[in-house]
């Protein structure tokens, strides 16, 4: 049996409209099924993948809190986020579309750019053994009061542009409640579950992305180098964690500031960051544009790595990273302009919460059939060879890309494994 390291990743984020008032019944069609979009050699635009790592440079400085590990997901929030937009109007949509969309595509080529970038999502890695060794699945859903009627338009971008199921129910009646966490449990494969615990009077729709993620490593780590060995917190005391040794060739980059690492999965990769100095110093002043400047200059050498099983969740109100980056009408009524999403709206309606829960865990499986990669130099008197520690034994980020876009699917601190 090969042994396996799985790196598994569960996201929801959740956008929820409220209002004062009911309206006319209507049943929605539930069914959806993903455009294929055609564009110039189907290639992503590196310009929508740049808006949507600048939006996780926002989350990951708003949701540290110094103390607690966090986790969140940029991807997700900006596919959440996009489906809003195609209901918003005036300066609603535009103070939406300024952290989304800052190439200025126009709204057709934005829908079809997250339309590719979901499909090149969902053929991420490779089979073995009639298995993928990755897999990333992203999943939406709109779930209206059926009181509502949403617009044609509406109903039809979230459907073919970004798979999304729409579902007319009662919001009066506590089974619509269940239908919901079923499917979030069942899009989140079980990881996530009762995460709706009621429904609120004033409560007329609600968006849900969610994005799971399994990878398996390309070069696996070795469960018989797993030792136990001390992790140094941010106070100066340590505590005792398993970690996983290896020594391998990859892409590291070490100044005076931070070590650098990336580890590689079939299609995707975790980006490991460690500073030298205090971590919530490094986190205020995080540049992801400074950081890729510095990448520029890495090297693939020879690496000793350290890198901590860890296994946690975070969950976040994200309203006040969202004001941060200007968004601010669409969570004032009377102010905010989502006049697309329903054909009769004749109260006010705006955003009450955006939240965001995040799953992750790195473990091992396994015998110790897989060897450590290891590089051997010939000749009689070899040069020095540089080799760069990558010990992830003290407060640690990390960041994991979707390989073919560069857009960060999920970004984290460990402050404590």
């Amino acid at each position: 049996m090969k042994k396996i390291s799985f790196l598994t990743i569960i996201c929801l984020i959740m956008i929820n409209l409220c209002a004062c008032s009911t309206n006319t019944i209507s049943k929605i069609d539930s069914s959806s099924k993903l455009m294929k979009v055609q564009t110039k050699d189907n290639e992503f635009n590196k310009e929508v993948a740049t808006s949507i790592n600048e939006l996780g440079e926002t989350l990951i400085k708003s949701c540290s809190d110094g103390k607690e590990n966090s986790i969140t997901s940029p991807l997700s929030l900006a596919v959440a986020l996009s489906v809003l937009t195609n209901g918003a109007q005036e300066n609603t949509k535009q103070e939406l579309m300024d952290i989304i969309n800052k190439s200025h595509l126009d709204e057709k080529t934005l829908n079809e750019q997250y339309c590719l970038l979901l499909n090149l999502l969902n053929e991420t890695g490779y089979d073995e053994g009639g298995k993928k060794t990755t897999l990333v699945q992203s999943a939406n859903s709109i779930w209206v009061d059926e009181r509502y009627k949403l617009r044609d338009e509406f109903v039809k971008i979230a459907q073919e542009y970004y798979d999304s199921g729409v579902y007319s129910v009662d919001f009066n009646d506590s089974d619509s409640k269940d239908d919901m966490n079923k499917w979030i449990s069942d899009k989140t494969n079980g990881m996530i579950k009762d995460y709706i615990k009621k429904l609120d009077v004033l409560d007329r729709l609600f968006i849900f992305n969610t994005v799971y993620f399994n990878g398996k490593w390309v070069d696996q780590f070795n469960k018989k180098n797993t030792e136990t060995e001390k992790f140094h917190l941010k106070d100066g005391s340590e505590i005792d964690v398993d970690m996983m040794n290896a020594q391998r060739q990859m892409s590291c980059y070490e100044d005076e500031e931070i070590t650098y690492g990336s580890l590689s999965y079939y299609g995707c990769s975790m980006n490991i960051v460690i500073p030298k100095g205090n971590i919530d110093d490094y986190i205020k002043e995080f540049s992801y544009q400074e950081l890729n400047d510095k990448l520029k200059n890495k090297e693939y050498i020879k690496c000793n790595i350290k890198l901590p099983k860890f296994k946690y969740e975070a969950e976040y109100n994200l309203n006040d990273a969202l004001r941060q980056l200007g968004v601010e009408d669409i969570f004032i009524a009377y102010r905010a302009n989502l006049n697309g999403i329903f054909k009769e709206n004749p109260e006010p309606l705006w955003v009450d919460k955006i939240k965001q829960k995040c799953v992750i865990s790195v473990d091992e499986e396994g015998t110790e059939a897989a060897a450590l990669t290891s590089v051997g130099l010939c000749g009689s008197a070899p040069p020095p060879e540089k080799i760069i520690n990558l010990y992830a034994n003290r407060p640690f980020l990390y960041f994991i890309k979707h390989g073919r876009t560069g857009v960060i699917m999920f970004e984290g601190v460990i402050y404590k494994p």
